[in-house]
């Protein structure tokens, strides 16, 4: 008898029910096998599900991060340019030259224009800051008292950045006149800007995106009449109302 023949009579004396549960109990192994263990098919394709999700979420972050800092850079490019705007405004108030007998003659004509009695007008001292040179005049004058308010009041209308400070004023006509004669000295300070590298900044992405965009001009003002520290050399010199 050969040895088929032998498994052949084995087989055939155990019970079928048996031989279904052994081959059962093989199919169960292996689906358990299949999964939980670690190498198996399903597990392994589990992990590149996992993995592949895993580079999704990491690209959609980096898609969110370049669209909030591209939002951003236009914020700021926008932020640069109205800052290059107001720059360019500000110097239409602050020129970059200051001519020092044109000053004197612009005083002089509003001065007479006023009503006040021009005495001298003369430079008294410069002081240079950052971004900005004042020049100091001497100013000498004599009149009353609502004559002066006109001169600050036209002094105000220019297109120049104009600062009044040490101002004293005497009383040289009788008391009991209708209009008491006023003698008056003041210091008027006047301002020319500095050119710097900053001012090139933001005009590249200014012309590029609004190459004839308006300027709307700046308008000079006297500041309030009283004494007043130097400016701060960290910032330009701002427009400011009278005080009457």
């Amino acid at each position: 008898m050969n040895p088929t023949q032998r498994i052949v009579e084995i087989l055939e004396k155990v019970p079928f029910s048996l031989l279904l549960l052994l081959y059962l109990g093989y199919l169960g192994f292996g689906y358990y096998q299949f999964m939980n263990d670690d190498g198996s098919p399903l597990h392994l394709k589990q992990m590149e599900v996992t993995a592949a999700r895993e580079e999704v979420r990491k690209l959609e972050k980096r898609v969110k991060e370049v669209n909030d800092f591209m939002q951003s850079l236009a914020a700021k490019k926008q932020q640069l340019r109205e800052l290059a705007q107001e720059l360019e405004d500000t110097k239409a108030t602050l020129s970059d030259n200051l001519n020092v007998s044109d000053f004197i003659n612009t005083i002089s004509t509003e001065s007479a224009r006023s009503g006040i009695k021009f005495i001298h007008l003369n430079p008294s001292g410069s002081n240079k800051y950052e971004y900005y040179e004042s020049q100091d005049f001497f100013f000498d004058s004599s009149g009353v008292f609502f004559q002066y308010l006109a001169f600050l009041d036209r002094l105000a209308s220019l297109q120049k950045i104009i600062r009044i400070s040490k101002l004293k004023i005497t009383p040289t006509g009788a008391p009991d006149s209708p209009f008491v004669k006023l003698n008056a000295t003041m210091t008027i300070s006047v301002y020319r800007y500095i050119g710097t590298k900053a001012d090139e900044l933001g005009k590249g992405d200014a012309s590029a995106d609004a190459p004839n965009a308006p300027k709307s001009p700046g308008a000079g003002a006297v500041a309030p009449i009283s004494p007043a520290p130097p400016p701060n050399a960290a910032s330009m010199p701002q427009k400011s109302g009278v005080t009457r």
